[in-house]
């Protein structure tokens, strides 16, 4: 499978070593405009920077290839980075980054899980605080992570059915979540792993720590 990091602008409570972590191993790393600051101060070499700059001013560049978009454009540069590695067949993506800061940039950057999802296609916004992806009509294994203590699952059609969850505090099996319930909020990984499975219908998959 082939792995992609994404660094965009905005990560919360971010740390040079969490960014080499996440960094780590993966076969192409992107940098979103103002991603390629924060990779600087981490002490990462990106493979391709993209966006408008907006937001970078006369940034000293990296020895790498850019992709310049002009500033008044239809798609976010989040976009521009995730159609970049999609059509090239990068099948593990992690957006680091996207999460709080701007409430239409987290709602945004939250529907472009739906956009860019594929069947044998994994994408997650992740920073140290939060984990999403979407997850439909089929299983996800969570790992027990002291980091991210919570899972929830939200659904985004207006219900999912055949939701089954093991290894977890709250099980589940073959139940339905409805749009706009609660009813999958905050749960906990009591196993070394749980499996959480969807038979029809979508979901974000959300894991969280108390801040």
């Amino acid at each position: 499978m082939k792995t992609c990091t994404i660094l965009l602008s905005y990560i919360e409570r971010w740390t040079p070593e969490y960014i080499r972590a996440q960094c780590a191993g993966a076969d192409l790393i992107v940098c979103a405009d103002a991603g390629q600051k924060i990779a600087r101060k981490s002490g990462i070499e990106p493979d391709i920077v993209i966006g408008d700059f907006d937001s970078t001013g006369e940034f000293i560049r990296f020895d790498c290839p850019y992709i310049t978009y002009p500033v008044e454009k239809d798609l976010t540069d989040t976009v521009a980075c995730l159609e970049y590695v999609t059509e090239r067949g990068y099948e593990d993506i992690r957006l680091i980054g996207g999460i709080g800061g701007r409430l239409d940039h987290t709602l945004g950057n939250l529907a472009l899980l739906l956009r860019f999802y594929a069947p044998g296609r994994r994408i997650r916004l992740i920073d140290p605080v939060n984990s999403a992806e979407f997850l439909q009509s089929g299983s996800l294994v969570l790992p027990k992570d002291p980091s991210l203590r919570f899972f929830s699952l939200v659904p985004v059609d207006e219900q999912a059915s055949g939701v089954t969850i093991t290894g977890a505090k709250y099980g589940l099996k073959n139940g339905v979540l409805r749009r706009a319930s609660t009813m999958g909020i905050s749960n906990e990984v009591t196993d070394e792993e749980a499996v959480v499975s969807v038979g029809t219908g979508g979901v974000f998959v959300i894991r969280s720590q108390d801040q």
